[in-house]
């Protein structure tokens, strides 16, 4: 059976129309087409329903978002210059294949599916947004209700960044058994040490490991500010201290060790003195 363009069309609008519709791969463009490829999806944007429609051309993407209206009067000028269509619904696939004498359809039953509206997709950090964590909030990077503030969303991904790396070093030392249910740990060079608070909670509040960390830094300013906020947050197994990275003697033996954009020597210094401590992992980045 052939069908005409305002069938291929119909089957957009009625799907839209019942918030069935998943998406939309315009693909194998006629030779009159600009465009390699076109995908359209719902999104919902200040509660109203749009269209986005991405565009391929000349190996750049190009995004506009379209009322419903716009979309349901462009439709036809789409379709017409793709030779292949891909619609997914909830409830199906339909393949539109487009030749001289028409469009032909291949339907395919599917359950399961479901309409994914967002606008922009919400990234699983491990430290959500708008859940309030008291660190982050003390440290300005949250409001108190949990709202990571638009000024400080890059260090609030940089600290989520951070924790994927702490958390895949956990688990390869676990799995080694080179550590039980404790550890030790130390920040040479932690500056305001956002880093070093959060791996204190995410370690002692989410993992629930029986952990002492250390902040080591070489300006007294700095290190009296952040002991006050540990005590304020009652990390009671977190404490910062002046010292050089040479002559750090806190801890006999260490399991972590790191330093983060130290300057100077001080990560070849950090190294060297996780060697002499045993440290089981150390992850330094230079400045």
């Amino acid at each position: 059976m052939k069908y005409n363009i305002d069938d291929i069309q119909n089957i957009f609008v009625e799907n839209i129309n019942t918030n069935n519709f998943i998406r939309g791969v315009f693909s194998n463009p006629t030779k009159e087409n600009p465009y390699k490829k076109i995908n359209l999806k719902p999104v919902e944007i200040k509660g109203e329903l749009f269209v986005q429609v991405e565009s391929f051309k000349d190996n750049k993407a190009f995004h506009k978002n379209f009322s419903l209206d716009e979309c349901f009067n462009s439709l036809k000028d789409i379709i017409k210059d793709f030779k292949q269509i891909l619609i997914s619904t909830s409830n199906e696939e339909i393949q539109v294949l487009q030749n001289k004498k028409g469009f032909s359809l291949k339907r395919k039953t599917i359950t399961g599916k479901k309409v994914e509206l967002s606008h922009n997709k919400q990234k699983n950090y491990i430290l959500q947004d708008n859940t309030p964590i008291p660190f982050l909030i003390k440290l300005g990077v949250m409001s108190e209700s949990g709202k990571v503030t638009k000024e400080r969303f890059n260090k609030f991904r940089q600290i989520n960044r951070y924790l994927e790396f702490i958390e895949d070093t956990l688990k390869e030392l676990q799995e080694k058994n080179l550590i039980q249910n404790s550890m030790k740990i130390v920040d040479f060079g932690c500056g305001k040490s956002y880093l070093t608070f959060a791996l204190y909670h995410y370690l002692k509040n989410v993992k629930n490991l029986d952990i002492e960390v250390i902040g080591l830094d070489l300006k007294e300013d700095v290190i009296t500010h952040c002991n006050s906020i540990a005590q304020e947050l009652e990390f009671n197994n977190l404490k910062f201290l002046k010292g050089d990275i040479k002559e750090f003697h806190e801890f006999d033996n260490v399991d972590m060790i790191f330093s983060l954009h130290a300057c100077n020597n001080a990560t070849d210094y950090s190294i060297l003195k996780g060697l002499e401590l045993g440290a089981k992992a150390i992850l330094a980045v230079p400045c």
